[in-house]
């Protein structure tokens, strides 16, 4: 049995802070899927960026200890810094922010929010609406169905 979900979507309008209330009962599998792939992207690209981190941590290491074989170890480094910033490069390029609204999109269609052209705007999400509370309305109303508690094995 669906679950319904009601949210309450925090933005600002001119300098106001406004609330609507969003009721979600129905996710597709489409959905699901789509929002997996979006979020598999963004997973990527935030350990490309943690991964540089680290490796910038490995060759400032490597300089200061130069144990034997240091400098071969500094090229293998920097070899897998450019493919870490080539995927972090590559999320710019795949439309990641132009598939999540597109999911967005679905969601709102399929929950008969489609003729609200507030809601329905690429403008509204990306500039009334706080990033972690676009994130948060995502994974609450994606997963709603999902239940998250362990269940005990008898």
């Amino acid at each position: 049995m669906r679950k319904e979900v009601s949210f309450k979507l925090g933005y600002r309008d001119a300098g106001v802070d406004n609330e609507i209330n969003i009721k979600v009962d129905f996710i597709s599998n489409r959905v699901t899927k789509e929002y997996s792939v979006v979020m598999g992207l963004a997973t990527q690209a935030e350990q490309a960026n943690n991964r540089i981190s680290d490796l910038y941590s490995l060759i400032t290491a490597a300089e200061i200890n130069k144990e034997k074989g240091w400098e071969n170890q500094i090229e293998d480094y920097k070899v897998e810094l450019q493919e870490c910033t080539d995927i972090i490069l590559s999320f710019n390029d795949n439309n990641y922010f132009q598939k999540r609204h597109e999911v967005l999109q679905r969601i709102l269609i399929d929950n008969k929010y489609g003729d609200n052209d507030m809601l329905m705007s690429k403008e509204f999400w990306d500039e009334q609406v706080d990033p972690s509370t676009l994130i948060k309305f995502m994974s609450t109303v994606i997963f709603k169905d999902f239940d998250t508690k362990k269940k005990q094995r008898q």
